[in-house]
This record gives C-alpha cells, sequence and structure tokens, in this order.
C-alpha cells in the first residue's frame, strides 16, 4: 500500500474586497493531498516526464464571492529558478465560507518538467544520486491572490537500465524491463506507411497512406515490462502485431500495427497508412479498377469494381484502402477513451499521416529535446 503525505498549504490574506460582511476579510486557504512515491530515473535519461498527481485538492474559503472564477497556477524549478508550467481557471468555489474538493477531472497530473526552470538535460546525472523539484501553487480570485510555500519533490537517480543507443527500435520486436522504474515518461511511435499501386500510369494509381506520429506519456509505475511490436511496411507486405490489409492484384497493400504493450496489454499504438488503389498494366483497360487494403489496426479495404482490397486485422484507426487512381488514407492518431489511464496522448505532437518512417518505429523516454 502506498503511504501518502498530506501537504497543507496556508494562505496569507492580502487586501481584498468583502462582499458579505464589512467587519471580515475574504480569504483561502488550500491542502494538497500527494502520493508519497519518489520517481527513479536512470542515470541516462535526461528528459524524462515527472507528473504529479493529486488525490485531494481543496480551496478553503471565508467570505469569497462564489460567483468569482479562480485561477490556480502551478510552478516548478530548480537550483533557485522557478517558471509557471500549468495554468486552470474555473468556479472552484461553490460556497463563500467552507470547502470545495476539485477532482481529477477538473485539475488533471501536473508535470513538473514542463518546464523551462527544470533543465535536467544539463544536469550531470551520474554525478548525483537524487535530485529535488520545487513546486509552487498560487490562487487568484477577485483580485486577491495567495501563494504557497515551495514543496520540494525528491528524485532519485539510479543506475541505467539499457544504453541511450537502445532507445530508438525500428528493426525487430523487442522487450524492456522497467520494474524498477516509476513516474511517466514519453515515448514516440511512428506507424507504418502503407504502399502503393501500380499499373498503367497513364491512367494514375495510388500512393500509399503515411502511418501517424504518436506521442504519449505513459505512467510506468505498474509495470514490469514493455513490449514493442513493429509494423511492417505495406511494400514489405504490411505484417505486424496486427496485420495490414493486402491489395487486390496491383493495387498496395496496408502496413501493419506498431504498438507498444506492457505486461501483455496494449497501452499505445501507431496506426499504419493503408495502400493505394491499383489498375490493369494494359494500356487497352485503362477502367479496370483494384482496391488498396487497408492499414492496421482496423483500416477497411477499397471497394472496386474489379477487386476489393482486404481489411486489416483489429480495430482502430488504419487508413482505408484506395481505389483506381486514389491514395490511401493516411493513419489517424488514437483517442484517449480508447487507451489505458496511464497512458496520456500528447495532442501538440501527435499528428494524422506524420510518420517519417517507412516500417514502424518506437522511440522511448523521447523527452523535451526530441
Amino acid at each position: 500500500m502506498n503511504r501518502r503525505k498530506f501537504i497543507p498549504m496556508a494562505f496569507g490574506v492580502l487586501t481584498g474586497y468583502s462582499f458579505m460582511n464589512k467587519n471580515s476579510k475574504p480569504s483561502i486557504a488550500a491542502n494538497v493531498n500527494i502520493n508519497d512515491n519518489i520517481p527513479n530515473i536512470p542515470a541516462n535519461w535526461n528528459n524524462p516526464v515527472i507528473n504529479i498527481n493529486f488525490d485531494d485538492f481543496i480551496i478553503e474559503t471565508t467570505q469569497m464571492n462564489p460567483e468569482k472564477l479562480v485561477n490556480i497556477t502551478f510552478k516548478s524549478g530548480i537550483n533557485g529558478n522557478m517558471d509557471v508550467i500549468k495554468s486552470v481557471s474555473g468556479q472552484y468555489i461553490q460556497s463563500s465560507d467552507g470547502e470545495n474538493e476539485i477532482n481529477d477531472e477538473e485539475l488533471n497530473v501536473v508535470n513538473l518538467t514542463n518546464s523551462n526552470a527544470v533543465n535536467i538535460s544539463e544536469l550531470d546525472l551520474f554525478d548525483i544520486d537524487e535530485l529535488e523539484i520545487k513546486f509552487q501553487i498560487k490562487i487568484e480570485s477577485d483580485g486577491i491572490k495567495f501563494e504557497s510555500d515551495e514543496i520540494s519533490i525528491p528524485i532519485n537517480i539510479t543506475d541505467p537500465v539499457f544504453d541511450a543507443d537502445d532507445f530508438q527500435f525500428d528493426d525487430e520486436d523487442d522487450t524492456v524491463d522497467v520494474a524498477d522504474l516509476t513516474g511517466a515518461f514519453e515515448v514516440t511511435l511512428d506507424g507504418a506507411s502503407g504502399s502503393g499501386g501500380s499499373g498503367n500510369v497513364t491512367f494514375g494509381t495510388g500512393s500509399g497512406g503515411s502511418g501517424a506520429k504518436v506521442v504519449a506519456e505513459i505512467d510506468l509505475t505498474p509495470y514490469n515490462t514493455l513490449e514493442l511490436y513493429l509494423g511492417e511496411s505495406g511494400s514489405n507486405g504490411g505484417g505486424g502485431i496486427l496485420s495490414g490489409g493486402s491489395g487486390s492484384s496491383n493495387a498496395g497493400n496496408g502496413g501493419g500495427s506498431t504498438e507498444l504493450h506492457a505486461d501483455g496489454e496494449r497501452l499505445i499504438y501507431a496506426p499504419a497508412g493503408g495502400g493505394g488503389g491499383g489498375r490493369s498494366s494494359s494500356h487497352w483497360e485503362d477502367d479496370v479498377e483494384y482496391g488498396g487494403g487497408g492499414g492496421a489496426p482496423g483500416g477497411i479495404g477499397g471497394e472496386a469494381d474489379d477487386g476489393n482490397g482486404g481489411n486489416a486485422e483489429g480495430e482502430g484507426k488504419g487508413g482505408d484502402g484506395g481505389v483506381r487512381s486514389e491514395d490511401g488514407e493516411d493513419g489517424k492518431v488514437p483517442d484517449d477513451e480508447e487507451l489505458p489511464n496511464t497512458v496520456t496522448i500528447n495532442t501538440e505532437k501527435s499528428q494524422d499521416g506524420g510518420s517519417s518512417t517507412s516500417n514502424g518505429r518506437i522511440t522511448l523516454f523521447t523527452g523535451e529535446d526530441d
């Protein structure tokens, strides 16, 4: 059972407007309850993601206007520097006096390393055993501002788990032992591409779709082993833990699914592109059309009069196959809702059809500099 530490944060009252009682001053205090787990970072991982998951975050108020928005700002830093890492705003005060707990959906996790002042990549982690990240919260409402003391979050620096050169996997399926690791880390998956169709190019054939680029933060704390599965491009057959569909005749194949599993559970995947449409090779058969195979997982084969493309295995956001001169669709970024709650997709870095590789590729622990 995880022990918890309760960190009370009382905020001094600044001058403010009292709308209820001229003899009372409005005030705010806050209490936060966080897990007492110290993250472990291997010494050669200089761009980790360190998240704080709040069990409770309670605002206590006196004589505050419940109709005014409450703005909450989080800062973090090391070596005496602090930088804003997250700001949230909402009507968290439900009454003028009392307590109001903000739930995880409203607050979510806070990434301590999402700060210009937390430059872990500039440190030589081999020379230290523990690192402290400072954390601070400020609350503002109705012109009144309150700021907490700095809270120290210790980070253990451990021996390297494997060589830094092994962070990128693009050759064959593999496994990685993460039993000794805790905390969230960033990973990048590049999906496989579909292959293009062929035939009489005078009338045009379709190109294969590109795989999706998926960047996500994964909390490794519950897991012991990562399993990495790389999808093949359509031109290499479209194989994978879930295979792409085969193109009909001269049409292209869909790519295979690129996936990251942990202890047998699928955590995140990068959908592949669908195969391009094809045509007859004969100059006399310009109206012959073939459908490309769907990209895995879940891509639908192109439906064509002279031959449908095969559907990809599995369910997901793989690109559909093209028909005749149509290109195969690109793989699409999965939705958070279909993934375990230990996974959070970075929507700013992820992109439909954003993969730059032909076969699938997985890069572990990419961090801010990737």
